[in-house]
């Protein structure tokens, strides 16, 4: 999908308002779209999705990150929550029942921490070795994926 601007006044009026960006400001913003999507049942599910889709923006800037897995009956809302998750974080891979072949294939050899997984339906980590190695080890500080 292409950005299509009208002329170079409209690209430097979204730059000007980028410049007033805080990380607050895109923290609140962040917020109140979570609240849209998803029905929380406490105070601390909403502000962890939120700070979790404004930290994907800026992974890349740490040596390591972290998982969130997610757990519930069918109906509960996990779906919604990876969902608004792709949407709303930076360069986010919705998938489903990837395999170890395939996390190694999306985490590249290029560069750490280059993209969170919204993986759904992963009952099967027990039974890939590799898919679970990757997942505990992930990136190491060269960039490179490893399962040795």
């Amino acid at each position: 999908m292409a950005i299509k601007f009208k002329d170079l006044n409209e690209i430097k009026t979204y730059i000007e308002r980028a410049r007033q960006e805080t990380i607050d400001s895109i923290y609140h913003k962040h917020e109140s779209l979570w609240k849209k999507f998803v029905v929380a049942n406490d105070e601390y599910t909403i502000p962890f999705l939120a700070i979790d889709s404004v930290y994907s923006h800026f992974q890349d800037l740490f040596d390591t990150t972290h998982y969130d897995l997610i757990v519930g009956p069918p109906g509960s809302g996990k779906g919604v929550i990876l969902i608004t998750s792709t949407l709303l974080g930076y360069r986010v891979v919705l998938a489903a029942d990837l395999s170890g072949a395939n996390i190694l294939d999306l985490y590249g050899s290029a560069e750490r921490c280059q993209i969170p997984i919204a993986e759904d339906e992963m009952d099967d980590i027990d039974d890939d070795p590799i898919k679970r190695k990757m997942y505990k080890i992930g990136y190491d500080l060269t960039g490179k994926t490893t399962t040795h």
